[in-house]
């Protein structure tokens, strides 16, 4: 090895920078462990809320820091249901602050992209016995599934077991899970692209667009996240921060991107919503909402 200055550098010189490198990079993931751990705020019981900042690069080249670019709610299953609404079943659409106010949800996400006619899925879409979209899109391999549908017996992970004791919400890999038995199993179901495959490897290309992207994931504890990136990011390196989080992510698909990425969150200690950013708004410095035709949400069990 030489240095920037062409001289050999000594075996002592060598091991003392690689010294360094590992305890600066230490450093750096305890200071990631120790921000997650004070950033978490329970906002009710099975339900919390952490905040992490968002480094980008601005059209300059330089690279800066965005605090509280990105928002994850993490939800309990066992203390809250899931809710899908479409505007092909309800017959309108609705801002997600509306769409929460008028349904009595505690959030609301985007459950996924959707045709040019703003009403049908990309993807497989499913609430009970309406269907939205009944095409399997090859190209989306995960599946978001909540409320089992009771029956005599089901199968998960090639096992039998009562549907009491299918999870009440999970992500399924196209690629790893038995999606096709499952999926007639839960009354909710939305396809989506995976972020990450069964080994928890990011399967975005390196390259891409930057925009603001509104995500859904589950962690090894089985909690569902609601995840939203404010920031111009691409998918890969949005994928590459939320790996190294102390999160324990297992799975994630990506729901939407660009100024329509919305998340919504109404409770006692905090009632907002985050966009995706538009154009507009860098000159405005206003927050536009935009009306949504389908989307997944909670309440109170």
């Amino acid at each position: 090895m030489k240095s920037a200055h062409g001289h050999t550098q000594s075996p002592r010189k060598r091991c003392l920078q690689a010294i360094r490198f590992l305890l600066t990079a230490l450093l750096s993931l305890a200071a990631i462990h120790a921000h997650a751990a004070e950033t978490w705020i329970e906002l009710e019981p099975g339900l919390h809320m952490a905040s992490f900042p968002v480094s980008i690069t601005d059209i300059s080249g330089d690279s800066f820091t965005q605090e509280d670019g990105l928002t994850i709610l993490r939800i309990q299953p066992a203390h809250y249901e899931f809710v899908l609404l479409t505007s092909s079943e309800k017959g309108i659409q609705l801002t997600p602050a509306q769409w929460a106010e008028q349904n009595n949800l505690i959030a609301v996400i985007n459950a996924s992209m959707y045709l040019p006619d703003n009403r049908k899925s990309t993807g497989y879409l499913r609430n009970g016995d309406h269907i939205n979209n009944d095409y399997i899109n090859k190209r989306f391999g995960s599946f978001f599934v909540a409320s089992p549908i009771p029956s005599p017996a089901a199968s998960y992970n090639g096992t039998t077991a009562s549907a009491a004791k299918l999870p009440p919400a999970t992500i399924l890999d196209k690629q790893a899970d038995d999606w096709e038995s499952m999926i007639p199993q839960y009354r909710i179901v939305v396809q989506n692209f995976r972020m990450i495959n069964a080994s928890r490897v990011p399967l975005w290309p390196e390259a891409g667009d930057e925009f603001s992207v509104a995500a859904i994931a589950m962690d090894n504890t089985q909690a569902i996240l609601f995840i939203h990136c404010r920031p111009a990011v691409t998918v890969r390196d949005l994928t590459e921060l939320l790996l190294e989080l102390p999160l324990g992510l297992q799975r994630a698909m990506y729901v939407e991107g660009g100024p329509q990425a919305s998340l919504h969150i109404r409770t006692d200690k905090i009632r907002n919503t985050w966009s995706g950013r538009h154009a507009g708004d860098f000159w405005s410095g206003t927050r536009t909402e935009w009306p949504l035709p389908n989307v997944l949400g909670i309440r109170k069990r």
